[in-house]
């Protein structure tokens, strides 16, 4: 495969930074999450109960949790940018409606988006059999099980099987070994898929949250009709450097959004282009992607 200038310039403005002590590198990544990241942020606790674990989330509703789920969810709420991403995402979770969330994890997303709304049903898509066992669990516990389905399948281009990187320790599923996330429980898995094309046959979505892990870009190819008839809200996590890592251009990427007019924004709500979402010196970059009437 060859590699596109944007992904050319893209490396050489990664290999700069590589080149600065860890100490600058760290201010600048911290000094970024600071200015880009909006001030309205989930904020949370965590309460042991013994063989659970409560969260509330301020202005939102209270989730019972299983201890292994605890580690990943705190995080959410510790990095600046996703927790700014969950409360602009239940800003919109008070109406009724449908949410496909892509690259569940433990279904944070889709259990906040249940709770929020009795009315309201989730679809948690997670190819890993440890975690897709665990969301079903905690959608027990919460009472949602009736309104919250569980697809373990990763979803992509096109309905089929394909082999994947699998966490054997943590549950954690990845498109390739990338840097910074090798480890030794890292074993390649032949996993089902499923387009989010094929899901709209069963249930449209009123709102979309992908987050999985430099593979968007194959979800998207995957999501024709979606786009182009369902018109959901979406919520992108864009891996930049994953995509780079794997030869992809992110405005290749994004390019799928605003082909079917869809209108980028980041978590400030400022407009976002597809120049300039290529040209970001950020790891990842959290979108809202809002159809544009026709």
């Amino acid at each position: 495969m060859s590699t596109s200038p944007e992904t050319s310039s893209r490396r050489v403005r990664r290999q700069i930074l590589s080149w600065l002590p860890d100490g600058p590198r760290t201010w600048l990544r911290r000094f970024y999450e600071r200015v880009s990241a909006p001030a309205d942020r989930a904020q949370a606790t965590f309460t042991d109960c013994g063989a659970t674990v409560v969260l509330q989330i301020a202005g939102g509703p209270s989730i019972t949790l299983l201890p292994q789920a605890r580690g990943d969810i705190e995080r959410q709420f510790r990095d600046p940018e996703a927790a700014a991403e969950l409360s602009r995402f239940m800003s919109y979770t008070a109406d009724p409606g449908v949410l496909f969330d892509v690259g569940a994890n433990y279904g944070l997303f889709a259990l906040v988006y249940c709770l929020a709304n009795r009315q309201s049903r989730a679809v948690a898509f997670e190819p890993s059999p440890r975690l897709a066992a665990t969301i079903r669990q905690l959608a027990d516990l919460n009472g949602v099980a009736d309104r919250l389905r569980v697809v373990d399948k990763a979803v992509a281009e096109a309905i089929g099987v394909r082999e994947l990187l699998l966490d054997l320790r943590g549950g954690y599923v990845q498109s390739a070994a990338f840097a910074g996330t090798t480890s030794g429980s890292w074993h390649t898995a032949t996993l089902p898929l499923t387009t989010l094309d094929h899901e709209v046959a069963v249930v449209r979505p009123t709102i979309v949250k992908i987050d999985i892990e430099g593979y968007e870009h194959e979800a998207l190819l995957g999501a024709d009709m979606l786009l182009a008839d369902v018109r959901p809200m979406i919520f992108l996590e864009l891996h930049l450097n994953y995509l780079q890592a794997r030869q992809i251009a992110p405005s290749d990427v994004v390019a799928l959004l605003t082909r079917h007019r869809y209108r980028l924004e980041d978590l400030r709500g400022r407009r976002r282009s597809v120049r300039g979402i290529a040209r970001s010196w950020a790891s990842v970059l959290h979108l809202t992607a809002t159809p544009l009437e026709s």
